[in-house]
């Protein structure tokens, strides 16, 4: 009797730990997400810090595109207009605090390298580039804080130790 309870006790703990990994990449791969990674993807977004304005924000070069992906982007974004720019909040909510996340999962023992190997590789691969780099050195730099968005270059690095990136 005991020995059922407990396998019982493992398959819904099972259940569970995969109804969760399914519900953080949900969530995770949202439509602005989308959007953000294909940019990226295609080096269509670029961190910029004019010095008129306070605030920095990511704008799009549509000539990184050609028609099809113009064509693609618009399907994933279910908008006729490509946008000019993204601002630091929008790359910062959907994109960096996510892939921050994460580490934090990984470092509460969550979820482990393996699992994020299995399901996020390719979206660091995209994300951690010079131009999320200049973002992050701002915000550094703003705060005085050398510590933000560390886990992201940490699991980055442990990706990449692991040959998936």
């Amino acid at each position: 009797m005991v020995y059922v309870g407990w396998k019982q006790l493992k398959a819904i703990n099972k259940t569970n730990e995969a109804d969760f990994f399914h519900k953080i990449k949900v969530d995770f791969y949202n439509q602005v997400a989308q959007e953000l990674l294909f940019l990226f993807d295609r080096a269509a977004l670029f961190f910029v810090k004019p010095m008129d304005i306070k605030e920095p924000f990511y704008a799009v070069d549509t000539r990184q595109l050609n028609e099809i992906e113009i064509e693609l982007f618009k399907k994933i974004s279910k908008s006729q207009e490509l946008p000019k720019f993204y601002s630091l909040e929008e790359v910062e909510t959907y994109l960096l605090n996510e892939l921050e996340d994460l580490f934090v999962y990984k470092k509460k023992g969550v979820m482990s390298i393996e699992d994020i190997s299995d399901g996020y590789d390719v979206y660091f691969e995209i994300a951690v580039n010079d131009e999320t780099q200049k973002h992050i050195d701002f915000l550094r730099e703003r705060f005085g804080d050398k510590e933000i968005y560390n886990g992201i270059k940490t699991l980055y690095n442990d990706l990449k130790a692991r040959k998936n990136i």
